[in-house]
């Protein structure tokens, strides 16, 4: 679903505008990216938190800022992903781990090619 349609399906469910449904999404991600960067953790009822994290990387001295999101357990029970038909696409006999998009090979252990695997519901 894109921004458009979101605000569309926003505004058509709680009959508003769409600016006025435009504003209100604004402003709940305006809200989200004052409190993190305040270093807080915002929790939304029914949908889940989000807090800001930091991810070191090798070689590097600042952190780099990312946000992560915990769907609420209310969240988790709505979507019934038992239902859910899943493809996995290429992964490795041996580890089970994707491929990156330059090497065939494994990057953990280098040793297998890749075989494409679906897992569906019977």
């Amino acid at each position: 679903m894109t921004e458009r349609e979101f605000i569309a399906a926003l505004a058509e469910d709680q009959e508003i505008t769409r600016a006025r449904a435009e504003d209100v999404l604004r402003a709940i991600g305006d809200l989200i990216a004052e409190r993190l960067g305040q270093g807080d953790r915002m929790n939304i009822g029914g949908m889940g938190s989000f807090e800001l994290r930091p991810i070191v990387r090798e070689g590097e001295e600042k952190p780099v800022a990312a946000v992560r999101f915990r769907p609420s357990a209310e969240m988790r029970g709505r979507l019934k992903l038992a239902d859910l038909k899943w493809e996995i696409g290429d992964l490795c006999e041996e580890c089970g781990k994707r491929p990156k998009k330059k090497d065939p090979r494994c990057s953990t252990c280098k040793t297998r090619r890749y075989r494409a695997m679906k897992e569906a519901k019977k």
